[in-house]
Order: structure tokens, then sequence, then C-alpha cells
């Protein structure tokens, strides 16, 4: 370490001067002026940012709020125009129009009557002569002179509702909006229903906005013409064209917002929306974009003012200050120059007064130490010349070494070069003798600690050095510590060698004394064994209660064993034969009877002495009296005793292990874990005794932690047990402490948590599965509506209201029996409670799967319902019997409907209608049952035989919640491939299918299934070589999910859309993202039709019909 002296410095220092060569230029005036404007201008900077932040924020909400509101006209006008539509649409399926010569005056008695209610005009035209026999605007019978001057085509070709643009009205004068609907009967477009609307209901909406007077809102038609305005310019600009390049903005989009000149040529900001009902038609809501832009930028103008005074205030403040700080710091340099040459004729008492304290201050701490330093320096030098040879490191807190003393370079061999920068514990593989934590606590609290260290030199060898550690806080509010180092290696060898020795001295010696003091020592012997000659001393004699005299002479050793306890002879005689038979050192402990008639345990030691030719010669040894010791010890095995009945009492797994994992202590629920004897446990890791290895290193770390922590857990763990089975178990540990608080071990506890965990599972799958079925039945629901016949307004009600009807009492029924399997009769007999007495019942108690419970509802529903219209239930004598049985071996469930008593039956109808053609679906494609219908004269009989995983008999089951297997629906019968693209569907819901089938094949695509099940979803797949999409039901009948089938289809580059009941993407595992769609039951058709023309477009196909 090399130290500069005070003449050293003088020779090296510059000379005085301003021109001072390798001085900055920088001035403290130009540093004072750079604070101020340091201070401030990063302050206006982040004011600027905020305002700008807030103009941004305050556009954006003016921006939303423009669209909020073309949002909610887009909704209310919608509303408005689906009014006239749905008047059409009532009109155009009057029963009126029916038939080759409709009832033209009930039509217009409907026609006005409805027209009255929403105070507009209705008119028919016949498409074929363009005539309009019906115009509510006139009296009765003018219409038919007239003729329609609209141009209704568009709604005859798509045969659907229209909404047309502006047009000249066919009675009354001025312009009008027509809605138009053809009515269309078998097959053909022979009407076409028009509803007027005027512009004015239009503006009325607009103007009920209540929008400021420098905003608008607007509507135009599909040919961009001008509606309806809600300010004053309505009357001018009606049916005007907005300007092209306004309309080329948002062509092709739904909503959004542009700025442009409007009609008024005012530069205004427009948010728009398309009109849902009307296509082509379009909301706008208009700002002016000068009073916009104005209410943005204000906040601006007034922040520029602010700063520029900020800046000249911050200027001149600096400028003040800056002067009075200025020269007494330019008097202190050039002092400080002058002592740095050491020139004496320069002393800082000639300095001038400051006038500000703190330089004041230190021009008088120059003085001050002027006359110190002097004194201090050979001090210091010297000091400083000798420090360096100890051993001693500075480090900061996080343990990074800052100076390495040449001590430390010859105490550890590291140089200085190597460990300034690492981390000394790491670096030297530093033990302590207590926690780092509460040494480190120590220090900052006392500011000090001492103790040995164990440390690691450079070569490998281990040395012990007393630390002394000192935290040195600086005035900059860093700290560092400075640790002294002294090796004392050798002395604490020597130091535990030397207490060694004396302790097992003083032990031998306590030992010793204790013994006589407390006479443990009670009798010595000695035994000649050749003359068999055992002679005692009075103490001995005493305490076997022999005759003193008698143990001067001499005894046999049977005389002198016949006073041991019975039970201890035995063992007593092998004892002195071994010790006879082999020599040496003899110990051995026995309970005699004393003299009182007591026994007391006594310990024997003795040596036995043999000849060379190891005959025994002599036998001496001495009595200790072991009564307190053998007592202690009987308390001993009592505790313990009682310990290993509290861990068998306690609930679940009790144990303690060594630091290195080793099991000390188990009860019996370690060894049924392990599947083995505790014999077997103690003293061996989890990894040693566990089966499963891998479970057993995971435990351990997790052991080692809480030791190396020295903190308490509770943590869950998975064990298997010896046949595999996986268990949780919730497991509390500790450190396990000695008296003196060293972690010593590790002490736990552990209960099975398995049948918590899954009822847990159980709830959070139970929450997923009744919102998949509730949408499910939605799902099934909607298709009823739209699969249903539409001819008949009240059998189309009544149809679809007993068929939900029946859903919701199967639904019942399963939420009763929660989600279980259901009992046949009484499901039956709610179907049938509406006619008493008509219905008997037959057969074994059975219950049907969960998942038969619903299909099998709406079979019974459908066949009452046919009965009541047609069969026997439509008379008074008519009856029906409904018996079920179950076939031989494996068969499966038989149902027999028979009905009697009812109208004469002449022939089996020739006509499928919709529930035949439902019955027939649910029986074979969602349940995989055969139906069977005759037609006897006397009534119709229906068979349906079901297999036997949908149902089983009360005694074969094993109770409601009995687990029963996916049903196999028939297949479907195959379909020629064609040119039309052809879509794989995959559904177990037979309405949802047939719907979807409907759908997909109303749009052009032919349909392969559906399949609603796995194994038949598989072999359409395996089957059908030609596939250009697929629609997939994510869970199939409650047990299997699709991902197989979509997994195959996905590598054959087929895309999938998948439909499910679920409410998120958590039940997808991660199968979305191969997906062109995900839709969530129930969806619209239009849906469907956007995500299978995604995925044809993805299959290169043309267009959708």
């Amino acid at each position: 370490m090399v130290l500069a002296t005070t003449q050293d410095a003088a020779q090296t220092s510059p000379p005085v001067g301003r021109d001072v060569p390798g001085l900055p230029r920088l001035q403290l005036a130009t540093i004072l002026l750079g604070l101020v404007l340091a201070a401030v201008i990063p302050a206006l900077l982040l004011g600027y940012l905020a305002v700008w932040k807030g103009v941004e924020a305050r556009r954006e909400a003016a921006e939303g709020r423009l669209g909020d509101t073309a949002q909610a006209l887009s909704l209310a006008l919608n509303s408005e125009i689906g009014r006239y539509i749905t008047l059409a649409s009532v009109l155009a399926s009057s029963n009126a129009l029916d038939g080759p010569a409709p009832d033209l005056a009930r039509f217009e008695a409907e026609a006005r009557r409805l027209s009255e209610k929403m105070s507009t005009a209705v008119a028919l035209i016949e498409v074929a002569s363009n005539a309009m026999p019906v115009n509510t605007a006139l009296p009765a019978g003018e219409a038919s002179r007239l003729t329609a001057v609209t141009d209704y085509r568009e709604a005859i070709v798509s045969r659907r509702p229209v909404v047309t643009d502006l047009v000249p009205g066919p009675v009354l004068r001025g312009p009008t909006i027509g809605v138009a609907v053809p009515v269309e009967r078998e097959g053909s477009v022979r009407y076409v229903v028009a509803v007027r609307m005027v512009p004015e209901q239009f503006r009325s909406l607009l103007a009920a906005q209540g929008l400021p007077s420098d905003s608008f809102a607007a509507v135009t038609d599909a040919r961009h013409h001008v509606v309806a305005r809600s300010d004053a310019d309505h009357e001018r600009l009606f049916g005007r064209p907005i300007p092209l390049a306004n309309a080329q903005r948002f062509a092709n989009q739904t909503a959004g917002l542009y700025r442009a000149p409007a009609l008024d040529g005012v530069e205004r900001i427009f948010a728009f929306r398309r009109i849902a009902a009307a296509p082509g038609w379009t909301v706008f809501v208009a700002h002016a974009a000068t009073s916009f832009d104005r209410a943005s930028l204000e906040p601006v103008w007034d922040l520029l003012l602010g700063s520029a005074a900020a800046l000249a205030f911050g200027g001149a403040l600096a400028f003040v200050v800056g002067r009075s700080i200025v020269r007494p710091i330019g008097q202190s340099h050039r002092y400080a120059a002058t002592l740095a040459q050491g020139r004496a004729s320069d002393r800082a008492a000639n300095l001038p007064a400051a006038a500000v304290r703190e330089i004041e201050a230190l021009r008088r701490g120059f003085a001050e130490a002027e006359a110190a330093m002097a004194a201090r320096d050979a001090e210091r030098h010297e000091l400083l010349a000798t420090i360096d040879l100890g051993a001693f490191m500075t480090r900061d807190l996080q343990g990074r070494i800052l100076h390495w003393s040449a001590g430390c370079e010859r105490l550890y061999g590291w140089t200085a070069a190597d460990a300034v920068g690492r981390v000394a514990q790491e670096l030297l593989e530093t033990r302590y003798p207590v926690p780092l934590g509460e040494i480190e606590a120590r220090l900052v609290r006392d500011g000090e600690w001492t103790g040995d260290l164990r440390h690691r030199r450079v070569d490998g060898r281990e040395v012990v050095v007393n630390a002394h550690k000192a935290l040195h806080r600086h005035e900059r509010g860093q700290e560092t510590v400075l640790e002294t180092l002294t090796d004392v290696t050798a002395q604490r060898a020597v130091e535990a060698a030397l207490v060694r020795s004396n302790e097992e001295a003083r032990t031998a010696a306590e030992q010793v004394g204790l013994a006589l003091a407390a006479g443990a020592i009670i009798g010595t012997w000695n035994w000649e064994l050749p003359t068999d000659h055992f002679t005692i001393d009075e103490r001995f004699a005493e305490s076997f209660g022999i005759d003193p005299a008698l143990g001067r002479s001499g005894l046999s050793l049977e005389q002198i064993i016949a006073h041991v306890h019975p039970d201890d002879l035995p063992g007593l005689r092998a004892a002195i034969s071994e010790a006879l038979a082999r020599g040496g050192r003899y110990s051995h402990e026995y309970r005699v009877r004393g003299q009182d008639g007591t026994y007391r345990w006594l310990e024997a030691n003795g040596h036995v002495h043999l000849a060379e030719d190891g005959t025994p010669l002599r036998f001496p040894g001495v009595l200790l009296d072991i009564e307190s010791r053998r007592a202690l010890e009987a308390e001993r095995d009592r505790v313990a005793s009682l310990v290993k009945a509290f861990t068998e009492a306690v609930p679940g797994v009790v144990y303690a292990k060594d630091l290195q994992g080793r099991m000390l202590i188990a009860n019996q629920g370690v060894a049924a874990i392990a599947g083995k004897p505790l014999g077997e446990i103690i003293g061996r890791t989890d990894a040693e005794f566990l089966d499963d290895k891998a479970q057993g290193e995971a435990i351990r770390a997790t052991d080692r932690r809480i030791i190396q922590s020295g903190v308490a857990e509770q943590v869950e763990e998975e064990v298997h047990l010896p046949g595999g089975h996986p268990t949780i178990w919730l497991s509390t540990k500790a450190p396990f402490r000695n008296e003196a608080g060293e972690i010593i071990g590790l002490i736990g506890s552990s209960l099975d948590i398995t049948d918590r965990k899954r009822a847990e599972q159980a709830r959070a799958l139970l929450v997923r599965e009744v919102d998949h079925r509730a949408k499910n039945a939605l799902a099934v629901a909607l298709s009823l509506v739209r699969l249903a016949p539409k001819t008949d307004a009240a059998a189309f009600a009544a149809g679809v209201e007993g068929r939900i009807a029946a859903m919701a009492r199967a639904h019942s029924l399963l939420a009763d029996e929660r989600w279980g399997a259901v009992a046949l009769r009484a499901l039956a007999e709610g179907e049938l409670a509406a006619y008493p007495g008509r219905v008997s019942l037959s057969g074994p108690e059975a219950r049907l799967a969960p998942d038969a419970v619903q299909p099998v509802a709406m079979i019974l529903h459908e066949l009452a319902t046919n009965a009541a219209k047609y069969g026997a239930l439509s008379t008074p004598s008519g009856t029906v019997q409904l018996a079920w049985s179950f076939g031989e071996g494996e068969g499966g469930l038989r149902l027999r409907w028979v009905e009697s008593g009812g109208p004469t039956v002449i022939a089996a109808p020739t006509r499928r209608g919709f529930g035949s053609r439902l019955l027939a679906s649910l029986a074979e494609r969602q349940l995989g049952g055969r139906l069977g219908t005759e037609w006897p004269a006397d009534g119709m009989r229906v068979s349906l035989d079901l297999p036997a995983q949908h149902a089983a008999p009360v005694a074969a089951s094993t109770g409601p919640d009995r687990a029963i297997l996916v049903p196999v629906a028939a297949p479907s019968p195959s379909r020629p491939s064609g040119t039309r693209r052809r879509v794989l569907v995959v559904e177990d819901e037979t309405l949802i299918a047939m719907e979807l089938e409907t759908a997909l094949e109303e749009i052009g695509l032919e349909v392969v299934g559906p399949a609603q099940n796995l194994t038949d979803a598989l072999r359409l797949v395996r089957d059908e070589t030609e596939l250009h999409a697929a629609v997939l039901d994510v869970n199939l009948g409650g047990e299997d999910r699709v991902f197989p089938v979509a997994d195959i289809l996905l590598t054959r580059g087929v895309p999938i859309v998948f439909a499910t009941g679920y409410g998120s993407a958590q039940n997808l595992d991660g199968h979305d993202a191969d997906a062109v769609a995900v839709l969530r039951k129930p969806y619209p058709r239009q849906v469907l039709a956007v995500a299978l023309q995604e995925a044809l477009g993805r299959h290169d196909a043309p267009e959708l019909e």
C-alpha cells in the first residue's frame, strides 16, 4: 500500500491560477444556472407530457362519446325498423293468403287492423301483375286500380325482408321508405307485403337525442341519400346525397370515425354506425371540428405562458444567488491550491470572511485543520504503513470485498486482484457458529461482532480465524464493514485437545469420586478359580445378605449366587461361563436379595485372568449399586412408551428426521404410506425407503429448504401408496432444535387431504358441468323452435311448449338425483300425468343413465302427443299400455307402446312429419337404439330397444350415481360424394344435430354424419377421405372429448369449428388456437355461416351458395 505525504502532494500540485492546464472550463455560476434549469425544465417537460396526455384522453373521450351516441341511435333505428319488418312478416305468414284462391278480404281486414295500431299503411302487391289489390292507405276497393312504383324484386329474389331506399310514395305525396316481405307459398313468391315508413319518424328519433347546437345526427339510405337530420337543415338537405369522398371513407366498414366537410361545408368529426335491419343504411353523429380542437388545445396555451414565466424567474434567482457563492468559493479554491503546494505564507486565517454561513464555516475549518494536520501527518503515515501488514478487509453489507490487505494475502493465499469484488462468504466458504442472519442483525444493532469463523484457503486447507467485525456508517449514508482477522487455527486445536483431555480426566475423577462418595462401589471380590475359593469384603457380604465372617474365610460360587433373583440366575451363569471361556473384561447386571429381604440392582465388573494355556486362574472384581440408574432407565422406558403411544394416537403421519434426512422417529402412518415395516424405515431417508425415488427426492428437497431457512412451513406433497394409488398430504414441517437452539433435524406431521382435494375438484367440475348443461339445454330448445313447423301459429306454440316442458321435467328429475340415474317409472309417470286412468305402466324397477333421461322423456312426449291428436288418447274410450323389460345376458331395455280403443287405423301414414323424424332421430341416432312401428287396425304399436349402457334394473345397479358408458349411436346412412363441399358434423344432442344438419343443407353443403359419440366420429374420419370442414361438439355424452377427432382432422389439413356449451376456453385444453372459430351454444345461424365461410375459404373452396 503506497501512502502519499503532504510534501509529496505539494510537489505534484498544479500552480494557482485561472488558466491551469487540465482544469474543466465549466464555472460554478454556470452550474448554478444549470441546476435551476435542471429543476425547472424536467418539471415543464413532465407538465407538457401530462397536458398532451390529457389532450389525447379528452380527444379519445369525446370521440368515444360520439361513437356511443351513434351506436345508441343505430340500436334505436334498428329497433324501429324491426317493428315494421315484424308487422310485414306477420301479415306475410297469414293463412288468408294460402291456397290457390287467397281470401284477400280477410287479409285486408287483418292488415287494416294491424296498420291502425302502428299508424302506418300496408300494401299487398301481386308479383305477376305488379297490381296492388290491398292498400290500407286508401278506402277498401280503390287499391286494385293502382300498381306499385317501388321495385321489390330484391325481396322476391332473396325471399327475405327488404328495406328500400328513399322512394316516392305510391299514393301519398312525399318520399317514403318501404319494408317489403315476400309471401312464399309452395316454393314460389306470389305476393309482396309492403309497409310504409316516413322519414319524419327517423327525424323524431334523432332530434330526441338533444345534441348541442354545433352537432347533428343524420341517417342515410343505401344510396347515401339523406333520409333525416336532427337539426334545422333537415328540410334543406333532405334527399340529397352526401359527398362521394365521405361515402368512400366508411365503405366496407360497420362503424368508425372520420373527419371531413359536411353538406353545409363545415368541417366536422363524424361517428358512424351501420343499421343491421336495413343493409346499406347508416346513422351519423357529427360535431364541429373547430370547437372539438379548441376544447382539446386550451390547456397547452396555459402551460406555455406559465413555462415562460417560470424560466425567467429561475434565471434571475440563479444569477443573484450565484454571485454570493462564487466569490468565497474562489478564495477557498486559491487557498486549497496553496495548501496543496505547501506554501506556509498562505494561511486560512488570512482569508476574508464569507457572507454565507456554510462557506465561512469551511474557511474556519480550514484554519483549524491546518493546526492539526502537521501533527497528525507523521503519526498517520507510520500507522498506515504498519496496518496493512495485518489481516483485515473491508466489505459492503452485501458481502462484496472492497479492500484486501497484504495480511489477508498471506493468510488465505488469494491476491487483492482475486478477492476485491467477490462475496466474502462465497470466496472463503465461511462456516459460522450461528446463523449468518443473527450475526448481521447484531452487527446492525450493536455496531460490532466478535467470534470464531472457519474459512477455506486457496489451497483448500481450512483455517480458524477470530474475526472482529465493525460497522462503519459514512456521512453520505454508505455503510461498510471492517473485519480484522486473526489466525487461531493452531491455538484452537491445542485448546480443543486440552479441553478433551481435561474433560476425560474430570469425568473419570468425578465418576470415581461420586461412586465413592455415594457408595456406588459397594463391595469387592476375588475368586481363585483353581480352588473355587471366593473371598468378599464386608460391604459385598452386606449387599448379598451373607455373614461377613464367611466372606473372609471363603465361599463357593454357588453359595454366593444363591442370593441372586431367580429370574436373573440363568443370565448370570451364562455371563460367567462366557467370561471364563474367553478371559478378559466381565460386566453383568442382576438383582440381589439384601439383609432386609428386598432385591436391589447391582452391576458386577471384573476381569478374568488366564494362564498361558487358557486356563482361568483368577477373577477379581467390584460391585456397583445401580438401583437409581435402573429406576431412571425404567422411567425413561415409560416416557418412551408414552411418546410412542402419542405418535401412534395422532391422526395421520408423525415423524422426526436428522440433518441428512434419515428417519429418527415415525409412527405406523409412515409405515402404511411406505408399505414397509418401521424397521426398514428408521435410519433411512425418504428416497431410500419409498418405492418412487423421484417423490422421495422431492420430499428431501422440501426438508432441506426448511432446515436451511430455519422457518416452519406448511406444504402439500403427493405420495403414491404401495398399490400405486396417488394421494395428497398436507405436511406441517419445522426445524428440530436442541437445547442450545441449534438445528439438528426436522420434525413434522402430515394429514391425508386426498378426499378434500377431490371434493374441491369435484365442486369446480360441477360448476362447469352445470354451465355446460344449461347452455346445451338452451341450444336444444332453440333447435326445437327452429325445426318445428310454423305453418300454424297455435300448433307451433303448443308443440314447442310441450317439448320444452318435457325437457324441463326431465331436468327436474336429473336435478333431484344430483345428475345421476333416474327411475324409468318416475319419468314415465311425469310425462303421462295428463292422462290419468288412460295409460297403464308395467315393468321391473329400472333406472336410466343420465344421458338417456332427456331423449326418453321426449320420446314418451312425442308418442303421447301423437296419441292425443290422432290415436287412442283422441277418443274417450282409448287406452295406452307402456311396458318395459330387460333382455337375457347383456341385453338392454325394451320399451313397448301399445294403443287400443282409438280411431281405426286404415293404413300406415305415407308422410313423415317433424314429430316422426324427431322420434326416429332420438331413438336411433342419440340413443343408438332400434325403433319399430306397427299399424294394426286397433291402434299404433311402437317398440324401442335401448343398449345396456343406457338402462339397468335396480338389482343390478350400484345406486343412483352408477357410472354409465357413453351411448354408441347407430351409424348414419352414407351420402354419395358429389361436387358440393362436405362438412363433418359431430354433435351428441339429437335436436341440435338435426337443426345443424338442416342449416348446413340450406346453405348448399353436404353433411357427413351427424356422429353423436366419439366412436362413430372416429369411424367417419377414418372412412371418409373427402372432407372440406368439420363442426365439432366438444363434450360428447358428458365423458368423452372430441379432441382425438380434431387432431386427426388437423393433420389432414381439414379446418375445424368447435361448438361448446362451456363458457370459457379452459375446457378446450389449448385446442381453440387451432380452430377457425369457437361457437358458444346457443349460436345464431348467421354466426355458423360466417365461421364455415372462413373455414371453407381456408380450404380453397368457392363461395357458399
